[in-house]
Order: C-alpha cells, then sequence, then structure tokens
C-alpha cells in the first residue's frame, strides 16, 4: 500500500496549478516530532511505499530526519519543484538512500513554464541533472492542461535528453489555486485524443523512458494500468496525522494519531467509493478497474459524480 505524506503547506513558489493552495510567506513549520509520530504509525499498518509531499518539503529544515526515518521502514520517494537543490543536497539525498525524486515540469517552453510555475524552469532542469549526477532515480511529473498538451512528445524528448528515469502525466486538478484555472483543463474528448495519443507515440516509438499515466480511464489502453486506487491501495496523510481519500481530496477521514486505522479504512466513504456507486461511472463496464478520478469529480462538487474527463460511459 502506498501513503502520500505532506510535510508541510508551505511553498516558495506559487504556482498556477497548486491543487492545495500553498502558502508562501511567514513560515511556521508543522512539530518534527508530531511527524516522526505521524512515521512510525504508517509503520504499524501495512505500508510499503511513503511519498513525501508538500508545499514543497525541501523548505523544511529538517527534512533530511524526516527522510531518515521514512527509509527505516518504507520505500521513500519525495516530490519537489527543484527551485532549492543543490549540490550539497543532491549528495545528502544519495548519502541517506532516497529511492526516488519527482519534480514538477510544465512545458519544454521555459516561457510557458515560467508563467504557470513560478518562474522555475532553469532550477528545475538545474534539480534534475543535480539529482541524476547522484545516481538517483528522476521522475518528471506533468500536470497536463490546454497550455502543454501536445507538448508531450517534446516533454519526453526532454525527459531523455535529461536522462531522467521515468515521466508522469497526470490532470490539472480542479482544487485549490487549479479551480480558477477550469478553463484550462482538458474535457473527455480532448483527454481521449490524448490518451490515445500517448499509446500510439508508445506504441510505435517504444521509448526507452518509463511513461506513467495517472488517469484512471488508461486501463482502456493498457490493461496493466489499475485505474484510480483510492480506498484500495493509496491513501494521504497530513504533517498533522489527518488522513485523506488521496492529495488530491480534501476531505478528512479521521487522525492516525487518534483514531483506529481499520475504522478510518472501512468509513462508509471509502466503502462507497471501493463499491464504485459514482455517477453515470456506476453503469459502466470498466467501474471496477477504472472508477474515474474522484478528484476530478470535484468539479461538480461531489466527489460521487461522474469523472467529467472521461468519455467512456
Amino acid at each position: 500500500m502506498k501513503c502520500v505524506m505532506r510535510v508541510t503547506e508551505y511553498c516558495n513558489l506559487k504556482c498556477s496549478y497548486c491543487y492545495m493552495n500553498s502558502i508562501n510567506n511567514n513560515y511556521n513549520f508543522e512539530s518534527l516530532t508530531t511527524i516522526l509520530e505521524v512515521i512510525n504509525s504508517l509503520n504499524e499498518i501495512n505500508i510499503d511505499k511513503l511519498i513525501i509531499t508538500g508545499g514543497e518539503p525541501f523548505l523544511r529544515p529538517d527534512i533530511f530526519d524526516i527522510i531518515k526515518e521514512s527509509k527505516k521502514y518504507f520505500e521513500t520517494t519525495i516530490l519537489t519543484n527543484g527551485s532549492l537543490i543543490n549540490n550539497k543536497i543532491a549528495k545528502n539525498l544519495s548519502k541517506i538512500g532516497i529511492d526516488g525524486v519527482s519534480i514538477s515540469f510544465e512545458s519544454t517552453n521555459a516561457n510557458i513554464h515560467n508563467e504557470y510555475r513560478d518562474n522555475s524552469y532553469n532550477s528545475a532542469v538545474n534539480a534534475a541533472k543535480l539529482i541524476k549526477d547522484q545516481n538517483i532515480p528522476v521522475d518528471m511529473s506533468i500536470c497536463v492542461s490546454k497550455n502543454n498538451v501536445h507538448d508531450f512528445i517534446n516533454l519526453i524528448k526532454l525527459a531523455k535528453d535529461l536522462k531522467l528515469d521515468s515521466i508522469t502525466f497526470e490532470a490539472l486538478n480542479p482544487s485549490g489555486r487549479g479551480i480558477n484555472l477550469k478553463n484550462l483543463m482538458l474535457n473527455s474528448l480532448e483527454t481521449e485524443k490524448f490518451l490515445d495519443n500517448v499509446y500510439k507515440y508508445m506504441k510505435n516509438q517504444k521509448p526507452s523512458i518509463k511513461i506513467f499515466m495517472f488517469y484512471p480511464q488508461w486501463i482502456l489502453w493498457d490493461d496493466k494500468a489499475s485505474g484510480c486506487e483510492v480506498g484500495k491501495s493509496l491513501f494521504a496523510v497530513k504533517y498533522n496525522g489527518d488522513i485523506l481519500p488521496c492529495s488530491n481530496l480534501p476531505i478528512k477521514l479521521g487522525n492516525i494519531l487518534k483514531d483506529d486505522f481499520n475504522e478510518i479504512w472501512n468509513s462508509d466513504l471509502l466503502k462507497n467509493l471501493r463499491c464504485k456507486r459514482i455517477g453515470i461511472c456506476n453503469d459502466c463496464s470498466h467501474k471496477y478497474k477504472c472508477g474515474g478520478c474522484r478528484s476530478q469529480a470535484l468539479k461538480d462538487g461531489n466527489i460521487f459524480s461522474s469523472d467529467p474527463t472521461c468519455n467512456f460511459k
């Protein structure tokens, strides 16, 4: 089972897409003691991978203490905007054995990247190079929108040129600051065309780099894909122990430091998500493997609505 752990809500950038509306001033970091207690509580349940996110995790002066504690128990990766990565940090990541680093990119066009990701293109490229120089696996993380959907081949080529290990595509999320950019979200037909184009590229070009598609309906192109993992093999936890269905769903299910995890895991909300009682998706023959993206459903204000990015009914 995977857990996404948000170690802070603070960030040094103010990206237009930020799903959680990160705070970029007056840093007042959450207690390291509490975070270590959360990690130890996670070790008591069936977790094998921890994905550290923020905000920007490297703003925390104690981030290496957090990674070290996580590495005692789990495969550990971290998601960053790359702006704070220097040679010393890259070497420390290698020394403590981080299993992978994911860096956010917007476009191969620096102007587009900088417009939506707060002038961070050069630092993202530099971070990727520094971390790869330490032989750490690096993933390029792409938030797909109308700005960059036509740039996906160039993004794959850039990832290959930087000698990265993988590239991940996922849809623009309609939450946080992203809710103000709904006009940039792909509709269901545009999403279907994008997924089909990626599939054809992979089939024809057979790229050496790994390509991950965080779209539940990708199972219709790749039968090895897993669809939505929420409530099955994935959940999220905040720095204070609050448990969320996933990092994109701002719904508190309970607190791992105060509540019984089995009761949380068997809550009515997660049971209903597992049963796929979700709008039009409920009648779809692919619902148990796909399930639609619940954070995308929030575009209509209800996680049990149909996924508006899916064209299959």
